[in-house]
C-alpha cells in the first residue's frame, strides 16, 4: 500500500506538465539523484556541453534568452530560476535525456551519454 502511494505521489507531481513524464523510464530516471561527482572536470565538461548543444535556445547564462528563443512558440525555460527538487533529484536530466513539452525540449538521450547528461546537470545547477 505504501508503495503504490509513493507511485501514486510521484505520478502527481509531475502529470500537471506533460504526458511525457508518465514514461516508467522518464520517473525512473527523475528518482535518481546525480551518481557523479560535481567536481571541476565534469563541470568543465557541463559547461562545454551546455555551451554546444543548450545555449542557443537557454542562452549562456541559461536564462532561456538564446538566439533561436524569440522565433520559438514556447519559451525555452529559464535554468537560473529552476530549483532541485528532493522528491525528482533526477528531472532535469531526465528531461534532458527524454525531452519535454510535445517536442519544445528535444531530447538528448540518443546524442549524449547518461555520464554526460549528469555533467550537463551539475552544470545548469551553477547557473542558479
Amino acid at each position: 500500500m505504501k508503495r503504490i502511494l509513493g507511485g501514486l505521489c510521484v505520478l502527481a507531481l509531475v502529470a500537471g506538465a506533460g504526458a511525457y513524464f508518465y514514461k516508467k523510464d522518464f520517473v525512473d530516471f527523475a528518482l535518481t539523484t546525480n551518481p557523479i561527482a560535481a567536481d571541476a572536470a565534469t563541470l568543465q565538461t557541463g559547461q562545454a556541453l551546455f555551451l554546444e548543444n543548450c545555449a542557443a535556445c537557454h542562452g549562456v547564462t541559461g536564462r532561456g534568452d538564446g538566439e533561436l528563443a524569440a522565433d520559438m512558440t514556447e519559451k525555452p525555460k529559464n535554468l537560473a530560476l529552476s530549483s532541485k527538487s528532493a522528491l525528482l533529484p533526477g528531472r532535469l536530466a531526465a528531461v534532458i535525456k527524454y525531452g519535454a513539452g510535445e517536442g519544445a525540449m528535444p531530447a538528448f538521450g540518443d546524442a549524449l551519454s547518461d555520464d554526460t547528461i549528469w555533467a550537463l546537470d551539475h552544470y545548469i545547477a551553477t547557473l542558479r
